[in-house]
């Protein structure tokens, strides 16, 4: 490739060419010298968007690449912005990064009216207002997860150009995102690109299929086009769709100066449309491409990293991750009782953390399903750990579960008999619940039915329905905006390019990873790689967990001699009853240290001077009384009557935390009101 005059490109004290190089890794340089067509394998933690940034930088400087003539394509906007931001630094100016939408949207808005003469149409910022003409149409209710699940429908199809007669047969080889049938799914696509074009409307999909139709009809635009862009550069490749792939290739034409960068092992999104086998078959489509891996991990500890590699390994990853970090902890494997005792132990490790130094941002949870992050709620609130839910909602304002409550409050002002998991269960199968009966579809609707089946097994801690009720109204009011400094809680979807010192993977159950809508190997292999990506967003430690009661671990696990019968991990045995030694069935008996049969023996006078002293400083702190002491620690008080500090930590429910912030008073109360 020719050079060009690049003197213009940098002032005095500017990086230099020799600069750049000298900042990289033999691997990474490799990729910042390569020309023309190029694939790069690109292992988590490896640096990939330095190596992208530095290769366009120093080819930029070198004068074989010209910046105002380069297309960098990304898959969201914060990664265009965090390139574009890098090369400013680098002293490059002029660079086009956006994602395949924003490129696509802006050859729209240039070209369109040129060629057709008319305007382009409106954005349209989401399907919901179209989608939710059609369902009433078709005389179904517009729900939310309706019209998200029909969207996630409606978006696969148009990625993979699956016209509306082709739905039903195409379908049939994929696993839906909505319990509605396939001739029903095909009637409301059709309505719905109906009602938006006649509304002079197009959505994020049609900004792709429309870009793709005017270039290939009109050659003088493309020539154009391709006048403007001459080397590319694609991120996150493994996730690109057949209509971005087609797109791409219409802007490229002839041309060989392209960079494509992915990790195959971090494909995750193909239910809506990513395909990693135009990231494969790269090579097949540019025989002369150089092939170039990115494998040196600088964000884990070496432990970590031999995980990831262990389950990398059972898919037959042929790239294979190389720790530089010093040695660090141990992974740590912990089996629990239940998700509620899961949580429990969580919060206990996170205050351990906290108060060793640690930044509540450098913590994150992570999780399979959004309705994990109930019980890690309440345990967080409780323990007075403030928490932000990454990219949504907490579970305790999720639309359903507010209906739930709205309904659970007007069900407790009637008159009822009963076990409290009873009266919710006929609350919830109002709503259309069924404990027997979740939905066999991934999406929105399944989503909503695992929240609700999580409010379920909440009320199991509960004897009394009152008690449920002040408790999720509690949580529900003070439930806070996300907070900066605040340990993450978030799904493993949405945390892919994150990163956190300190990482705890729950729910590790056969049936939530693998999840168990998942049935076909591609799928099994798919929730594989989800798990490698939780794995490394950990820097400096990670735990991972799962309860036994009802589910074992997960098979990821298992093949690699983690819990099961292959190789027992670090557990938290089950508790028992202190009376009669039977296991303890949930939270309120774990706290009560005796099953329900073997009732404790409060001392009323004491449990009510107890719950008069949290109300009081409940409302000093401004928190819900159960961040002091939760009514079944505070019956356990009052059986045991403590007359120290390590009997008060005998309790469950008292930690070194709360001994140190409120044993003295607790202690106080039981002596005045009559100590063991």
């Amino acid at each position: 490739m020719g050079g060009f005059d690049v003197g213009h490109l940098w002032k005095d004290g500017r990086v230099t060419p020799d600069e750049i190089l000298a900042a990289l890794d033999e691997q990474q340089r490799e990729v910042a010298l390569a020309q023309g067509p190029v694939v790069v394998y690109a292992g988590a933690g490896s640096g990939k968007t330095r190596a992208i940034t530095h290769r366009i930088a120093y080819r930029a400087l070198a004068g074989t690449l010209r910046p105002e003539q380069t297309l960098a394509l990304t898959f969201t906007a914060r990664a265009a912005g965090e390139m574009r931001s890098r090369l400013r630094t680098l002293g490059v100016e002029g660079v086009q990064a956006r994602t395949f939408h924003a490129a696509a949207l802006r050859q729209l808005t240039y070209f369109w009216p040129k060629h057709t003469r008319t305007e382009l149409p409106r954005l349209s910022p989401s399907k919901a207002r179209h989608l939710s003409v059609a369902l009433r149409r078709n005389g179904l209710r517009d729900a939310p997860a309706v019209l998200q699940d029909v969207a996630s429908e409606i978006e696969w199809a148009k990625v993979n150009q699956v016209s509306h007669e082709d739905y039903i047969l195409r379908a049939k080889d994929r696993t839906v995102r909505s319990d509605l049938g396939a001739d029903v799914i095909q009637q409301l696509y059709a309505d719905y690109d109906e009602i938006k074009t006649n509304d002079g409307a197009m959505d994020f999909e049609d900004v792709l299929l429309l870009a793709k139709a005017l270039l290939e009809e009109a050659p003088a635009l493309l020539n154009e086009l391709r006048a403007q862009y001459r080397s590319f550069v694609v991120d996150e490749y493994q996730d690109i769709s057949a209509i971005q792939q087609q797109l791409l290739d219409i802007w490229i034409g002839d041309g060989e100066d392209i960079c494509a960068v992915g990790d195959i092992n971090q494909t995750i999104y193909s239910f809506a449309g990513a395909d990693p086998k135009f990231f494969m078959d790269f090579p097949k489509k540019f025989p002369q491409a150089l092939l170039l891996r990115l494998s040196t991990n600088y964000r884990s500890t070496p432990e970590i990293v031999h995980l990831a590699n262990q389950i990398n390994k059972r898919s037959g990853s042929a790239l294979e991750l190389h720790a530089v970090r010093p040695k660090g902890s141990a992974v740590q494997y912990q089996e629990f009782a239940d998700e509620e005792d899961e949580a429990s132990g969580v919060s206990d490790r996170i205050k351990v953390l906290t108060s060793s130094g640690v930044a509540l941002d450098q913590i994150a949870v992570l999780y399979r399903t959004n309705a994990q992050s109930a019980a890690l709620e309440r345990s967080l609130a409780s323990a007075g750990i403030p928490f932000a839910v990454r990219n949504g909602e907490g579970f305790f304002h999720h639309p359903k579960v507010r209906e739930a409550l709205r309904l659970l409050r007007a069900a407790n002002r009637s008159a009822g008999e009963g076990e409290v998991p009873d009266r919710v269960r006929e609350v919830l199968e109002v709503l259309g619940w069924r404990h027997e009966s979740p939905p066999d579809a991934l999406g929105a609707g399944r989503d909503e039915w695992e929240m609700l089946n999580a409010l379920y097994r909440m009320s199991g801690s509960f004897d009394d329905f009152d008690a449920l009720i002040q408790e999720l109204e509690d949580r529900s009011q003070h439930s806070h905006a996300p907070l900066r400094n605040a340990v993450t809680l978030a799904s493993l979807h949405s945390v892919k390019g994150m990163e956190w010192a300190h990482v705890f993977l729950v729910g590790a159950n056969e049936g939530l990873i693998p999840i168990s809508l998942a049935k076909e190997p591609a799928q099994i292999e798919e929730e594989r790689r989800l798990f490698y990506v939780g794995i490394t967003r950990a820097k400096e430690s990670l735990t991972i967990s799962w309860g036994n009661r009802s589910r074992q671990s997960s098979r990821f696990l298992r093949e690699i001699g983690i819990g099961g019968e292959i190789k027992s991990a670090s557990t938290v045995s089950l508790a028992v009853c202190k009376s009669c030694g039977k296991p303890l069935k949930n939270g309120v008996e774990r706290k009560r240290s005796r099953c329900s049969e073997c009732p404790l023996d409060v001392s009323e006078e004491l449990f009510e001077a107890l719950r008069a002293w949290r109300y009081d400083r409940a409302k000093i702190a401004d928190v819900p009384a159960f961040v002091i002491f939760t009514d079944a620690t505070l019956e356990a008080i009052a059986a045991l009557r403590p007359k120290n500090n390590q009997e008060l930590l005998t309790i469950s429910g008292i930690g070194a935390r709360k001994l140190e912030d409120y044993g003295v008073e607790v202690l106080a109360i039981v002596a005045l009101n009559g100590a063991n």
